[in-house]
């Protein structure tokens, strides 16, 4: 079997035409074919080769690398004459004048299908095909002088004599005989009058015979003389009317101020409405009083204006967008030191409405969407009722753009009784207490600050009455990195007080549920700051009860298990009662939890154990943490052998260098080994901690459950009188007459 080297070559030895066959015999004249004959001369090792062979043909538009032309041919046992063979290649319509280059594969013929790629070897180079003398005559036809039937003639001199005329016969606009020349070829002096002519500029009809008996279409701009006697039709708006004319008609709007001498009548939206001597204004169903300051129209009536009606819409809409001190949209002022009174008073029957609603555009300025004053010790600067149950509803909502505006403030400024700078409650199963959102990405915002200065008042009371459903009594949230989703602030240095304080009565609600959704940076799900002695930064209480309830007073979820806390105390941590922690459990985890209790100790320890073997001389050497002595002190041991033989296992050698040593008098004992030390780190040692502590303050006197020793709730030190008052009797707000 001969061997073909990749270094073998091909001699082209003739280019032939490119005819589709060579035949013996003249013919008639037939047209020619993309197919060509390729002769060559196939060497093994720089001798003739014999014998048949399979050869493979491509065609390429480069010498090296390039695309490929057209498909793979291959010729099957082709026969070597003198080592010389002859083949038909015929690679389609590829030759176009640019240069081709072939490449040829060959292998002896062994019997295989000559579509098998076994065996083959490249033949190089790739041979360049020139052109044939015929060929290189039909390369003109690109730029052919005379082209008879030439069916696309990009550039052809004589293609302008159509049907055998000249050019010129067609620039005559005398010859043409058919279609419609544009007004745009047509001479300025040509009058357009044909029906619905378009005008693209000034016009004048100056012959009075020129009548003309069309319709003119469009805006009518720049007629001029015309008599309104021929208007017919359309409506005249009231800017273009005399002042003496009355506007009376239907749902007119008023802009300037309006005398009213006597009672007028009105119709708005279909249904009248009418305003009486004594200024009362009924059947009124629509904003008629929507204007950015109403008060000069108002005014202009000679009476107190009442108004009545039911309506989806606002019945009076106050906007105000001036920065002066003083300037407001709606003013409600309500004098009255005691007593049930309102400044303003909003309540809104709808699912998607507003009781009062206020909204300050300025983006400067010290500006109130809504500003509420009350001085009596029982009143309400602004109180909003929404009577319904279900929606999204607002008892009061207020909105501020301005970077120093408010967009609710309320300020109680008795300095004694039960007051409420703002007081909100849900009854909703699904509603919050006060819901309190800061958008912003960046900067200290809050999603609502309150503060209370009274040596019993409250930052934030919040109480969510409903004994079902997912509650809130404040339900804070924050989405700014720096921000908090509640911030409660006490800043009176002596009393009870509370810079957050939360009571839930659900059985499985929240006093207090603060979430930071913010994954970077320091933020807060709740931040309660107390300056008393004897105040809480957060107080959490939940009153649930039964075997049916899991209630948390204070309840935190981190879900960063390995870098955060969900509670985390920066001091000591106290608890009255026992130390769980709770799994599900693992038998029964949709019923049952599982809990295991912290065992406890008179002075703060920490605990190392493990198991080890002792080797073939009884020994084995303990490794301990390498902070170990940093933090520990006063060592305590225990060993325990493990296995069926009465070993018995010591201490050969205490801790030194963070290990200790273990012998046994048996060699390749199992030892257990547990190992408790005092803590010793730099937070004990700078307040070492002791198991017996004096109550101070307002702790002193007071039981931590005075139901243990079989005495009254009150002796409790987290007794509240007003808390339990509550619970005895639902304080839910009476609907306003």
């Amino acid at each position: 079997m001969c061997t073909l080297f990749n270094r073998a070559s091909v001699s082209a030895l003739l280019l032939l035409l490119a005819v589709g066959g060579l035949h013996g015999r003249p013919a008639h004249a037939q047209p020619l074919t993309t197919a060509f004959i390729y002769q060559g001369e196939l060497q093994m090792a720089g001798l003739p080769a014999s014998g048949p062979h399979d050869l493979r043909f491509r065609l390429y538009d480069a010498a090296a690398g390039g695309l490929q032309i057209g498909t793979t041919l291959c010729s099957d046992n082709v026969a070597l004459a003198a080592a010389r063979f002859t083949v038909s290649l015929d690679f389609g319509a590829a030759f176009a004048g640019q240069q081709r280059f072939l490449e040829i594969e060959a292998r002896a013929d062994t019997g295989l299908n000559c579509l098998n790629p076994a065996g083959f070897v490249i033949l190089g180079p790739r041979q360049p095909l020139t052109a044939a003398p015929n060929a290189a005559f039909a390369l003109t036809a690109a730029t052919a002088t005379t082209a008879i039937t030439a069916t696309s003639a990009i550039t052809a001199t004589n293609a302008a004599q159509l049907n055998g005329q000249a050019a010129a016969f067609y620039q005559n606009a005398a010859n043409l005989s058919a279609g419609a020349l544009s007004d745009l070829r047509l001479s300025t002096n040509v009058a357009l009058l044909n029906n619905a002519q378009t005008f693209t500029g000034a016009k004048t009809l100056n012959n009075a015979a020129n009548l003309f008996t069309g319709t003119f279409t469009g805006t009518g701009t720049g007629l001029t003389g015309l008599n309104a006697s021929n208007i017919s039709s359309g409506t005249i708006i009231d800017l273009r009317l005399s002042s003496n004319v009355a506007l009376l008609s239907s749902n007119q709007l008023f802009t300037g101020v309006k005398n009213f001498s006597t009672a007028p009548a009105f119709t708005a939206a279909g249904s009248p409405f009418s305003v009486s001597a004594t200024g009362v204004v009924t059947n009124l169903n629509a904003d008629l009083f929507d204007g950015l300051n109403s008060t000069a129209f108002l005014q202009s009536i000679p009476v107190p204006l009442t108004l009545s009606g039911s309506s989806a819409t606002q019945i009076i809409r106050g906007t105000n967008s001036s920065t002066a001190s003083g300037a407001s949209g709606v003013f409600g002022e309500s004098t009255a030191a005691s007593g049930n009174n309102y400044g303003v008073l909003g309540r809104n029957s709808s699912v998607t409405g507003f009781g009062v609603r206020g909204e300050v555009t300025s983006g400067t300025g010290a500006t109130f969407g809504v500003y509420g004053i009350s001085d009596s010790t029982d009143g309400h600067g602004v109180r909003g009722f929404v009577s319904a149950s279900t929606g999204t509803n607002y008892g009061v909502s207020g909105h501020s753009i301005s970077t120093a505006g408010v967009g609710v403030d309320g300020v109680a400024a008795a300095a004694t009784g039960l007051t409420y700078g703002g007081r909100f409650e849900s009854n909703s199963t699904d509603g919050r207490g006060v819901y309190g959102d800061a958008t912003a990405t960046s900067g200290v915002t809050y999603g609502g600050r309150f503060e209370s200065n009274s040596t019993s008042g409250r930052g934030v009371l919040g109480n969510a009455t409903s004994a079902s459903g997912l509650t809130y009594g404040v339900y804070g949230l924050n989405a700014s990195t720096s921000g908090r989703g509640v911030y409660g602030e006490a800043t009176s240095g002596s009393g009870i007080t509370y810079g957050v304080y939360g009571l839930n009565s659900s059985t499985s609600g929240r006093g207090v549920y603060g979430e930071a959704l913010a994954v970077i940076g320091q933020t807060y799900g709740v931040y309660g700051l107390s300056d008393s002695t004897g105040g809480r930064g957060v107080y959490g209480y939940a009153a649930g009860t039964g075997a049916a309830s899991s209630p948390n007073g204070v309840r935190g979820f981190c879900s960063t298990a390995t870098l955060g806390f969900a509670v985390f105390a920066s001091g000591d941590m106290g608890a009255s009662g026992v130390k769980p922690f709770r799994i599900d459990h693992p038998f029964d985890p949709e019923n049952k939890y599982l809990l295991h209790y912290s065992s406890e100790s008179p002075f703060p320890q920490n605990f190392y154990n493990g198991n080890i073997t002792t080797d073939a001389d009884g020994f084995a050497w303990v490794e301990l943490p390498e902070y170990f002595a940093e933090i520990n002190t006063n060592f305590k041991y225990q060993l325990t052998v493990i296995g069926k033989s009465f070993a018995q296992a010591i201490v050969s050698e205490e801790i030194s260098e963070n290990r200790f040593q273990i012998q046994t008098n048996q060699p390749n004992v199992k030892v257990s080994w547990e190992v408790k030390a005092d803590r010793n780190d730099l937070r004990i040692k700078a307040n070492r901690p002791t198991d017996e502590r004096e109550k101070t303050g307002l702790e002193k006197g007071k039981y931590q459950h005075p139901e243990y020793y079989n005495l009254p709730k009150e002796m409790g030190m987290d007794y509240d009188a007003e808390r339990e008052s509550r619970a005895a009797v639902a304080d839910r707000p009476v609907s306003p007459k």
